[in-house]
């Protein structure tokens, strides 16, 4: 898994792969992916003794899938383009943190501005029971995966699954552990403003 960041003055957006499955040389991965991807944004702070730096958390989010290139479209400008993307290449997602909430992050933890940054993504694999779930429901049970998966771990079944649906998990930080991860990323500097 490698993820890419771009860096404007007014955002920072991230952008990943989901993982393809592949039998006897075809891609038989569902559309859309059933696994998840999320970012983690790190701060690089030195340690007290000078002798090396340490990775500090300041967010993480969940990126959400980029809609296919296929036909006509039209840009933000007005122009009418015509794109393509292969059916064969893999399902990307892309989420992104604007400025003032980097700022934010950082001066909440009393971290200098200048900072130097970096992402590291996950894919998350989802549970049985979000699947067996997601097959009955169809595919807006998967909009609420962390939810179930707590649910699920929980065993107290559909009334907790029922009371979590409003609340936003994060597998990567709230509920670390509860969760099983496919694979991730290298740590990716985040590049200066520009």
């Amino acid at each position: 898994l490698f993820c890419t960041c771009e860096r404007t003055k007014a955002d920072l957006v991230v952008e990943a792969p989901y993982a393809m499955a592949v039998l006897n040389g075809k891609n038989i991965t569902h559309d859309p992916p059933r696994t998840e991807l999320w970012a983690l944004l790190y701060a690089q702070v030195r340690q007290a003794d000078g002798k090396d730096y340490r990775n500090i958390l300041l967010d993480d989010r969940k990126l959400t899938l980029k809609r296919r290139l296929r036909g006509r479209f039209e840009t933000a400008e007005g122009l009418s383009l015509f794109g393509f993307e292969n059916d064969d290449s893999p399902a990307r997602a892309e989420m992104q943190w604007t400025q003032d909430e980097i700022l934010a992050a950082l001066r909440n933890l009393g971290l200098p501005a200048d900072s130097p940054l970096s992402v590291l993504c996950v894919e998350m694999m989802p549970t049985l029971k979000a699947l067996r779930v997601a097959q009955a429901a169809g595919r807006a049970s998967f909009n609420n995966l962390a939810g179930s998966m707590v649910a699920d771990r929980s065993g107290f079944g559909d009334a907790v699954g029922a009371a979590v649906q409003d609340y936003d998990f994060r597998p990567l930080s709230d509920a670390l552990g509860h969760y099983r991860i496919l694979r991730s990323s290298p740590l990716t500097p985040v590049p200066e403003v520009c």
